[in-house]
């Protein structure tokens, strides 16, 4: 069974925009408005969204025998255009961040996220010149919903990676399913214990990597049919995100690197069996999150970064999405979230490079010369972490 948004939001939704049925692969495109930053890589990006089901699994958000069911938006590798600009966020769930988040006051909130277009295009096909794409899962933030991360994971995409991104049910802030439920957030006595969230985003990204082999096998739409590199997944994620990221190392041997942005060191990763595949521990600084427990229990070659002048909030579109929007920094610093004291360009360089230095060694055997050196980046504390064959603490 479904449990809609309470009574009050939906008449706050109800009163602020107008909601369609529509599927998510039929959300509108746009021709104007604020447009994010171009990518470095040296492809086009298109990106295709689908939906879920696993059958095999209980929801454990839900009392009932719930099967789970999770939203999938994909960014990859593109020659050439394909219909049209794909606007930022669904209609919807800008309208309820505007409404029922304090990120910033609600005006400045829709100017942001509501007429802002991505970098990449709806229905785009795939590259024709690599013959298979390495994977990298995109995981968001607790309360957070993966298009808050769209020029990070477009950004990999320009260079070759399919980028999987999942809207967790009940632990994004908002879902728009495509037959037009939203199924909000559950938090506190609504949700399970947090070291039980963490795990069943793990489990999602399992989840959906089964579904991508099949889809590699016949996709019936045509877009990724053989076009898979299934020997080549890594995982990646912010907050909450990060940590399920950790997670799914721990017992899927299918996923083989992670890269963590300011997440919790909780779960298996951090206090239980350890990690065996190389990770990269991002941190703002300073961090509520930085320590040692992945380190420790960590059987790989890894990386601990701190940034300077980042936040919590650093980690998503928000500091360049309000810089483009024209949010002044007064407001920004002063809400409850403020994006860091960083540039935004030079904060979403930071995480670019990183990120891309990291997966390119050990998901395409690349230099990675960045990891070593940290050469150009000041901002960045960086320390070696792990020991390949090293025995749990």
């Amino acid at each position: 069974m479904r449990h809609t948004l309470s009574v009050l939001t939906a008449a706050l939704i109800l009163s602020a925009c107008e909601i369609t049925s529509s599927g998510i692969d039929d959300e509108p495109i746009v021709e104007e408005g604020i447009q994010l930053p171009a990518h470095t890589g040296a492809f086009r990006v298109g990106t295709s969204s689908f939906s879920v089901v696993d059958a095999d699994r209980d929801d454990e958000y839900t009392p009932e025998a719930d099967m789970r069911e999770l939203n999938v938006k994909i960014w990859y590798p593109a020659d050439q255009e394909g219909l049209g600009t794909e606007i930022y966020m669904h209609p919807t769930v800008v309208e309820l961040l505007a409404v029922t988040q304090d990120y910033m006051p609600p005006e400045d909130m829709i100017d942001a996220l509501g007429s802002a277009a991505t970098r990449a295009t709806v229905g785009a096909p795939i590259t024709s010149t690599i013959a298979q794409l390495p994977v990298v899962f995109w995981s968001h933030g607790l309360g957070g919903v993966n298009t808050l991360y769209t020029t990070f994971a477009g950004e990999l995409a320009s260079h070759g990676f399919l980028v999987v991104g999942i809207d967790h049910t009940y632990g994004a802030f908002a879902t728009v399913f495509p037959d037009g439920t939203i199924q909000g957030i559950r938090t506190g006595a609504n949700a399970p214990p947090f070291p039980e969230v963490v795990n069943i985003w793990a489990k999602d990204m399992a989840s959906v990597l089964d579904h991508l082999e099949t889809l590699n096998a016949n996709d019936p739409d045509g877009l990724l049919t053989g076009r898979i590199d299934l020997t080549r997944v890594g995982a990646t994620g912010h907050s909450t995100g990060g940590s399920a990221a950790a997670e799914v190392l721990t017992f899927d041997d299918r996923f083989s690197a992670a890269v963590t942005l300011d997440a919790p060191q909780v779960g298996a990763a951090a206090e239980g069996v350890g990690v065996d595949d190389p990770i990269l521990l991002f941190f703002a600084d300073p961090s509520d999150y930085a320590g040692t427990l992945v380190a420790d229990r960590l059987r790989a070659q890894g990386y601990s970064a701190s940034v300077a002048g980042m936040n919590h909030y650093s980690f998503t579109d928000l500091p360049i999405l309000l810089e483009l929007a024209g949010v002044p920094d007064a407001d920004r610093q002063a809400s409850r979230r403020p994006p860091g004291t960083l540039d935004p360009a030079r904060n979403n360089e930071i995480i670019n490079a990183w990120s891309l230095a990291f997966f390119d060694r050990y998901l395409r055997g690349g230099a990675g010369a960045l990891l070593e050196s940290g050469a150009g980046y000041p901002e960045v504390t960086l320390q070696a972490i792990g020991q390949v064959g090293a025995p749990l603490p």
